[in-house]
């Protein structure tokens, strides 16, 4: 294993936390770091890894802190507000950039640095956790198997708990624009449609979400058209389809400040059972211009425990291989098939 230094920043969120520990539980000694000093030694000092703490807003300080730094991994959300800072310190420093970003305006934005990322050597990968590693994989291997696919359709079913952070995320963008879809290789924005599903796991009420292969798969595969789909309850679909209807409240920061709070106050994240013991099912179909279709199916670990699991495994291949520069999605950075490599997945099944 390489003694090169990279960094973890985010690593007192939720997700932060577990890939900390993931770290240490397989022998990686990431420098930690983070906004909040007391809560980074904390986090530190029970690993027993060195940690720094900076201010994003400065970016000479986050230059800094990154220069003697082979790779940074962000897990610190809300992306919005960390992602660009972080990314701009690493075109500086020659750093590799890896990320759990997994929003579609977020994902647009940071496509825009390709050829920044590019021309520093660097790699600008994203979506290295449950949004969108096995998604973006299911999306890549169908591409392959029929190259002139015109429509992706992704079904995914399990439980919805989420951490603090990821709540901030929805709502945020659920007050920007919650319904998303890509139509002839365009993204539009569109309204929720809902219908039943099955992903080998009996019919269900299902929701059309903004994942980020609306964004990244047709980065990756070209496919021109995209839908993703997972099953709700019928109160968590009215809940989304009338949170969508306060965007004008939400978009006030002051309003988006509040919410935070009650967010931190009341969302504890998903208990231990949920985390450890609820797995994820996937079901992706592509079809071409005359009707043909292809689909292959997938079972994952639950939603966060494949996200630090996979972040370390994103770490790791990147630490252990060679990469190509620029902007890249899970898939391609490490390979249509990786999802089978990462704990708790099943192999991909093709139909």
């Amino acid at each position: 294993m390489t003694d090169r230094n990279w960094m973890l920043y985010g690593c007192t969120g939720y997700s932060g936390k577990l890939i900390a520990r993931e770290c240490y539980r397989q022998g990686l000694k990431p420098i930690l770091a983070g906004r909040s000093e007391s809560k980074v030694k904390l986090v530190a000092e029970a690993l027993g890894f060195e940690y720094r703490v900076f201010d994003l807003a400065d970016a000479k300080q986050v230059e800094n802190a990154l220069a003697d730094c082979f790779m940074i991994f962000n897990a610190a959300g809300p992306f919005t507000q960390t992602c660009e800072p972080v990314l701009k310190a690493c075109l500086k420093q020659g750093v590799h950039n890896l990320s759990l970003v997994g929003e579609i305006p977020l994902l647009e934005t940071l496509q825009q640095y390709d050829q920044a990322a590019k021309d520093a050597g660097i790699t600008l990968a994203v979506g290295l956790g449950y949004d969108v590693i096995p998604t973006d994989c299911l999306a890549n291997l169908l591409k392959e198997r029929m190259p002139d696919a015109t429509h992706l359709s992704v079904m995914m079913q399990g439980a919805s708990h989420m951490s603090p952070g990821s709540t901030k995320e929805m709502i945020e963008q659920l007050g920007e624009q919650p319904f998303w879809s890509r139509k002839n290789g365009e993204l539009l924005e569109s309204k929720a449609k809902t219908k039943k599903i099955d992903v080998g796991q009996g019919e269900a009420h299902a929701m059309t979400i903004a994942w980020g292969d609306i964004s990244s798969a047709y980065f990756s595969t070209k496919i021109p058209n995209i839908e993703v789909y997972a099953t709700l309850s019928r109160v968590e679909i009215l809940m989304m389809q009338a949170i969508s209807k306060l965007k004008p409240i939400i978009r006030i920061k002051r309003a988006q400040g509040w919410i935070n709070k009650i967010i931190d106050l009341t969302v504890k994240g998903p208990s231990d059972f949920v985390l450890e013991e609820t797995p994820v099912y996937f079901l992706a179909e592509v079809k071409n211009a005359e009707g043909k279709s292809i689909q292959a199916k997938l079972k994952t670990a639950s939603g966060y425990k494949l996200t630090y699991l996979g972040a370390v495994f994103s770490i790791k291949y990147v630490l252990e291989n060679a990469v190509k520069s620029g902007y890249q999605t899970p898939a391609q950075l490490l390979g249509s098939n990786a999802i089978e490599q990462i704990e708790g997945s099943s192999k991909i099944q093709v139909v």
